[in-house]
């Protein structure tokens, strides 16, 4: 028997009652679910008085987004949201949205994050040190410092200060303007949130992005407000694109999980398919793109400035540049500042046309000019950190919208009690988003509003600027202090006032897309798109279709199944498409996980979401 519960109410299903329920994997699309059809008939008095003021004007609204619940012998196939598309007078159509396409209704008519109802810090002031200390998941946001180049505005402004009788410098607020940064991780988590789910895996929080945040000069504490111009849509496909990720729907639960590609089947178990009637080739229309990444040139879309040009080189500049090596058997034992400096004293190496490749890591240099002064020692840049990645052959581009954000100096003063002392210069965060304002549609006339196009949305989109924040765990000391400036940064090195690079951390955190490449887009599963295959089954049990499936001896991944329903339930066997899948039969019972950039194995999945490492 089939039954719809909407709102909790059994609803009367009429008698020709047929659908085609179709379970789709986010591993292959983004639809996970597709949303069903149903017509219901209002002559009867339960489903009369559940859509009673449907012919009001504007009623529709007043009773959208009700729980919408599909149960089939027992089991459910559909447990998600009601949408009214349109009524008669006998008559009213609704669609049922579960899994991603639910969450792809919201986000789907290019809903504002500003719209949404997320929640707002109570920043204290002066800032508590906790959110310049602390890092993610102790803390859900930083008080990091950045600069509006615009407003010429310094927000999170610190100081160092040594309070008489004190032997060290402490941390200590030095500003009236203080607005959170939240953690990436954490702004994934609330938007999802706002949108009605729970984020019970973020696989990032397991790889160096998880001490990403979004750096924005926004004046504002309420994270919806922090982004302006982007969507929903825009801002989680932004992180899948980026991480080469994919947000799992749990419809019965209204949970969600974000799963890095290549270790998407992580934790995943085997179930056997029995009562298998046919199994037959098909010819695939197109490969899946799954490993696109793998396959596909990636580049961050920086704006045109001089801070990105350095970081990023055009290809006239590749072209006409002169090439060499710094050979990894070039080596001093003082370090890695000091061998570059010792390769860049000689003048033979002293070459302005010339780009060096060290051969040790892939970074590369350009010899600059001699330091005037005691102790003496050579400038030299140190050039396209964040240059893209270019496949051989691969006509597929993908552009990155989040972006390094761009370091500058900025003045950091030091008290002694209460007297103000010396200043220094300290890198910090600069946004400059004069062209991303937004624009108030009140202040044009309609000549105006005609002769500019000026649409509803009138939030002008920006980049979303990523930085990492240790805290005070950051190993960048300054001046033989102990204390720590909570300096954000963007790369493993960084270059201080006086033109030299130091090292930012020890955990390899970068935004390079090699680094990206290695840990986010490599490494993917062994299908076989080509030999795509139907089956047929008259198994009565309901797959996940993220499961490793077993049938007839042989492993596949399945990309979709459909059942239909009709009034009396299941009818029929079910069909699903299939590839097949090469693993040992250890891995396919202990799934491997990246974790602190390290691959292990062993777990399970628990109820709570969580990873338990064997």
């Amino acid at each position: 028997m089939t039954e719809l519960y909407i709102d909790g109410i059994q609803v009367v299903l009429p008698k020709t009652f047929s659908v085609a329920v179709k379970m789709e994997n986010p591993f292959f699309t983004k639809n996970g679910e597709y949303t069903y059809d149903v017509t219901l008939e209002l002559s009867n008095p339960v489903n009369a008085e559940l859509y009673e003021n449907i012919n009001r004007l504007n009623a529709a609204p007043e009773i959208a987004k009700r729980s919408a619940v599909l149960v089939a012998n027992n089991r459910v196939y559909c447990n998600g949201t009601e949408i009214i598309t349109g009524w008669t007078e006998k008559t009213v159509s609704i669609q049922l949205a579960s899994g991603n396409s639910e969450l792809n209704y919201f986000i789907g008519s290019d809903v504002l994050i500003s719209t949404l109802p997320m929640k707002e810090s109570e920043v204290p002031i002066p800032g508590d040190r906790n959110y310049g200390t602390k890092r993610y998941p102790d803390i859900d946001y930083c008080l990091a410092s950045v600069y509006d180049r615009e407003l010429d505005i310094l927000f999170n402004k610190w100081a160092l200060k040594k309070l008489p009788g004190e032997i060290e410098y402490n941390l200590v607020s030095d500003g009236n303007y203080w607005y959170p940064q939240p953690f990436l991780c954490s702004y994934i988590k609330e938007i999802l949130k706002s949108l009605g789910y729970d984020l019970l895996f973020n696989q990032l929080e397991s790889t160096i992005a998880k001490d990403l945040y979004i750096c924005h000069v926004e004046q504002t504490c309420k994270w919806s407000k922090m982004l302006p111009g982007w969507t929903v849509q825009d801002f989680l496909e932004e992180i899948e694109k980026a991480y080469n990720a994919v947000f799992v729907i749990d419809n019965k639960k209204k949970t969600a999980r974000l799963m890095i590609q290549a270790s998407y089947y992580a934790g995943t178990s085997t179930v056997h398919v029995q009562q298998v009637k046919d199994v037959y080739e098909v010819e695939v229309e197109e490969d899946p793109e799954v490993n696109e990444h793998a396959s596909s040139n990636i580049k961050y879309n920086f704006p045109d400035s001089s801070y990105y040009r350095w970081r990023c080189l055009s290809d006239v500049v590749k072209k006409k540049a002169k090439r060499d090596v710094i050979p990894a058997s070039f080596t001093n034992s003082s370090g890695w500042l000091a061998r570059l400096q010792a390769w860049f004293s000689d003048s033979r190496h002293k070459l302005t046309d010339t780009i060096y490749t060290d051969e040790v890591d892939g970074r590369e240099y350009m010899y600059k000019s001699e330091r005037t002064g005691s102790p003496q020692w050579p400038y030299f840049y140190m050039l396209n950190e964040f240059s893209s990645i270019e496949r051989d052959d691969s006509d597929k581009g993908i552009e990155l919208e989040m972006i390094p954000v761009e370091l500058a100096m900025n003045k950091l003063q030091w008290y002694s009690g209460d007297s103000a002392g010396a200043v220094s210069d300290i890198i910090l965060p600069v946004i400059d988003k004069s062209d991303n304002d937004s624009k108030e549609t009140t202040d044009e006339t309609l000549a105006e509003m005609i002769e500019n196009n000026t649409t509803e949305n009138v939030e002008n989109k920006g980049k979303i600027f990523l930085a990492f924040f240790y805290g005070k765990n950051n190993p960048m000391a300054l001046a033989g202090l102990k204390n720590i400036y909570p300096q954000p940064f963007t790369d493993e090195y960084i270059q201080d006032a006086f033109e030299q690079y130091w090292l930012t951390n020890s955990d390899g955190a970068t935004m390079r897309l090699s680094k990206y490449d290695l840990l986010f887009y490599q490494g993917g599963y062994n299908i076989d798109f080509a030999k795509g295959v139907k089956i047929r089954s008259y198994d009565p049990n309901l797959f996940d279709v993220r499961m490793i499936f077993e049938i007839r001896n042989k492993r596949y991944v399945c990309k979709e199944i459909e059942y239909t329903l009709d009034a009396d339930g299941r009818k029929g066997a079910w069909v699903g498409t299939f590839y097949p899948i090469s693993m040992s039969d250890t891995e396919a019972d202990a799934r491997w996980i990246l974790t602190d950039g390290k691959w292990r194995d062993g777990g399970v999945w628990l109820e709570n979401g969580r990873w338990l490492d064997g």
